[in-house]
């Protein structure tokens, strides 16, 4: 059986393989100088994983965010009986203003009601003026099919995301949901 062996000083974190490979699950506290050991199968579980996810982070560094995107979308459009919206592309579908050809707008997600709607979590904070813009766009094409809006924002969005959607769309058609 191989064995995989760090070593570590007096009065320090038993990091050895852990923290070397950012496995904070195997990190331990030693009080003197002591040697972790690892037996070969657990080595070879975590440097399975690690690999996943830096070849997943290498190929696709935004991968990870979309995945989180996603699943947060299908989560509140189950919520209210609602359906996550994708294009025959894959991607978020492109939906025009039927009396303004060139306002689109790209939505995450179809109410019940075939409301357009926007969903998103606390990253949306990062650049409010874009938000704005795009929650204004989203009400001008959903009026110009007469159909309603949505947004919805992940508890622990901050404050200013939901007051900037409420001025913007109507307190009445902002959604706050649970992680």
């Amino acid at each position: 059986m191989a064995l995989i062996l760090g070593a570590e000083g007096t009065g320090t974190t038993l990091t050895g393989v852990g923290a070397l490979i950012g496995v904070p699950s195997l990190a331990g506290a030693v009080g003197a100088t002591g040697v972790s050991v690892i037996a070969k199968g657990s080595a070879t579980l975590i440097r399975g994983l690690l690999e996943q996810q830096f070849y997943a982070a290498e190929t696709n560094p935004g991968k990870i965010a979309n995945e989180l995107g996603l699943a947060r979308e299908q989560r509140f459009a189950d919520s209210i009986g609602g359906s996550v919206a994708k294009g025959s592309d894959g991607r978020d579908l492109l939906v025009e203003a039927l009396n303004n050809p060139g306002l689109k707008i790209r939505i995450d997600i179809l109410g019940p009601n075939n409301e357009l709607g926007l969903v998103g979590g606390p990253g949306k904070a990062l650049n409010l003026a874009r938000l704005g813009d795009r929650l204004s766009t989203l009400r001008k094409v959903a009026e110009s099919r007469g159909v309603g809006f949505i947004a919805a924002f992940e508890e622990g969005t901050p404050e200013s995301v939901f007051e900037l959607a409420a001025r913007k769309l109507g307190a009445s058609n902002v959604y706050r949901f649970p992680r």
